[in-house]
């Protein structure tokens, strides 16, 4: 077969049986394709999509797995995508204890911790769960510019203005000493920024209460 090692020709062409409503046959096409490109991710997670889609939980569950191995090799990807199965599948439950789990691994990253926290937070409406995950991930991502930017917006959207400040001041003090400063001065370009957004977005929400509340335009006057 030309092509056979090409794994967005695979897709189109088991996208192209789903379109013609013959599942049995798209799922013998990904079956085939994972034989010619084991190693395929993107053809993974489209075949577990499909099987999920049918309500086939167990052989689903069966190719996360796959991607999963034993964990030690596992990408961020994979255990985000893992987890939300699992939540979909089986409940809240099973997917915190697979978290528990996939933050031991060696190769989890913070992107984990946030996924796991914005589900706990958007879906479960747990904001409490949220908030503790981002502090556990605190402890080892505290050097990841990413994850103060991501729980800052967390604690921004629960309107925390004084945790959001912390945070910050926090990420400030655990820096070497060399590059330590006082907060507002010359600090990291990535914390400096992150800092900007939020007094931007918190100056412009504050300016638009008192402009559309005729109660709040005295404070205007004072500011």
């Amino acid at each position: 077969m030309y092509l056979y090692h090409y794994p967005d020709i695979w897709y189109e062409y088991a996208t192209w049986h789903a379109k013609t409503g013959s599942v049995d046959s798209t799922v013998k096409v990904f079956q085939r394709a994972l034989k010619a490109l084991p190693d395929s991710e993107m053809l993974r997670y489209a075949y577990a999509e499909l099987e999920e889609s049918r309500g086939a939980i167990q052989a689903t569950k069966k190719v996360y797995e796959s991607l999963l191995g034993d964990g030690s090799n596992a990408s961020a990807l994979s255990h985000i995508q893992f987890i939300r199965f699992l939540r979909r599948s089986e409940g809240v439950e099973a997917a915190r204890k697979y978290f528990v789990d996939a933050r031991k691994s060696p190769n989890c990253t913070y992107h984990v911790y946030v996924a796991y926290a914005m589900m706990a937070f958007c879906l479960d409406k747990d904001a409490k769960m949220a908030h503790n995950v981002f502090e556990a991930g605190l402890k080892r991502f505290m050097h990841e510019p990413g994850y103060i930017l991501e729980y800052a917006d967390f604690l921004y959207r629960l309107n925390d203005d004084r945790n959001i400040r912390a945070l910050f001041e926090r990420a400030l003090s655990s820096l070497p000493p060399e590059e330590s400063v006082e907060f507002g001065s010359s600090m990291p370009r990535w914390l400096h920024a992150g800092v900007a957004l939020y007094l931007y977005s918190y100056l412009l929400t504050s300016l638009n209460e008192m402009l559309t509340d005729p109660r709040n335009m005295s404070q205007l006057l004072y500011v």
